[in-house]
């Protein structure tokens, strides 16, 4: 089930094998509260629902990199902002941010990444996507 409304997180409570929540930290945590707040008046126990997350994640080889695909991706937001919603980091970033969303009890992560765009695009932590 994908949403993370009030209403939506009730129904999940009741009916759902799965829900899809935002991936950031602050609004994860609320919104897992939520559900197992949820889950109480219903009878159900909160791990039986599995949680999943879209995740559009800005990825480069180094931190040049990043500043380089945040440039060429945000258009009119700035690039602080935008490098915030989109997790911009490293291969190494990333990586301990997927294991701080696993042990929120993520399970499974929907992987976006805005730089890649055609199936031949090279993966963004490639020697052929950073010029280097």
């Amino acid at each position: 089930m994908g949403g993370n409304g009030s209403r939506t997180l009730r129904i999940a409570a009741r009916l759902a094998d799965a829900v899809n929540l935002p991936s950031d930290q602050r609004t994860l945590s609320d919104r897992l509260a939520r559900l197992h707040t949820a889950c109480g008046p219903v009878g159900r126990d909160p791990s039986d629902i599995a949680i999943t997350v879209l995740d559009v994640t800005v990825l480069g080889a180094h931190r040049e990199d990043v500043a380089r695909q945040v440039e060429k991706l945000r258009v009119s937001t700035g690039a602080v902002a935008f490098a915030e919603r989109h997790h911009a980091g490293t291969l190494g970033d990333q990586r301990r941010r997927r294991d701080r969303l696993v042990g929120r009890g993520v399970g499974t992560i929907f992987l976006a990444l805005p730089q890649v765009r055609r199936p031949e695009d090279p993966a963004p932590w490639s020697p052929l996507a950073t010029g280097t």
